[in-house]
């Protein structure tokens, strides 16, 4: 018993000094990773934002290549944007729209109902999820309305929390025709540096008449990672 307690009396600890040494190099380390985990974070939330704009962009695409037809009744919805043309002929080329019409500027998932333009104020914050719509209870646009047909030309339900909201705005017809698709997310919940993401659709290269191709151009971010 006595050799046992000499034993443990013998035995040395660690110094206050290299407690000091670990804690700092702890404290490095911390300061190196907690970030660099953090932009992970952020990078892996913007994927939804790449995902659902391009599905966007894609159903934009796919809808002004096929064959538009007029509606000519107020209660055929398919595509009300040709409400002025005669119900089950095709649209000439030069009245070819994207899905929304020719001076549509009032699709958002950030707002209730879809209409109008969401804004930086709007986006989710912090990093969470947001309803769409702005919790409307339908959690999405009213059928027959407007907003409705432009989301079924998409192909996506925006029934669950995102944490992005989505703006898509439609102007000129033919070979004018452009559609732009913004994403805005606020991981910092400041007012003036959310994330936004903005693609455009268009025909042709934008300078050259007479194209019917539609161009997908690269999406333009801003304060990708705050």
């Amino acid at each position: 018993m006595k050799n046992t307690l000499q034993k443990i009396r013998n035995t040395k600890g660690f110094t206050l000094v290299e407690l000091m040494i670990v804690v700092a190099i702890i404290g490095i380390l911390a300061a190196i990773a907690i970030p660099a985990f953090l932009r992970s974070v952020k990078k892996s939330k913007t994927s939804e934002a790449e995902g659902t704009m391009r599905k966007m962009a894609d159903g934009s695409k796919a809808y002004f290549t096929s064959e538009q037809r007029g509606v000519g009744s107020a209660t055929n919805t398919s595509e009300p944007w040709h409400a002025a043309v005669n119900e089950g002929f095709p649209v000439t080329w030069a009245n070819y729209v994207f899905p929304g019409g020719s001076t549509y500027g009032g699709f958002s998932s950030g707002l209730t109902g879809g209409t109008g333009q969401a804004t930086c104020a709007d986006a989710p914050k912090g990093g969470s999820k947001a309803i769409p719509y702005a919790g409307a209870s339908a959690n999405r646009p009213a059928p027959g309305t407007l907003e409705a047909a432009v989301v079924n030309k998409f192909g996506i339900d925006f029934s669950d929390p995102m944490y992005f909201i989505y703006d898509y705005i439609t102007v000129g017809q033919g070979e004018t025709a452009e559609a732009t698709i913004v994403a805005r997310a606020d991981f910092d919940a400041g007012t003036t540096d959310c994330h936004t993401t903005t693609q455009r659709l268009q025909i042709g290269d934008g300078t050259t008449a007479g194209g019917q191709e539609v161009v997908i151009l690269p999406a333009i971010t801003t304060f990708e990672f705050e």
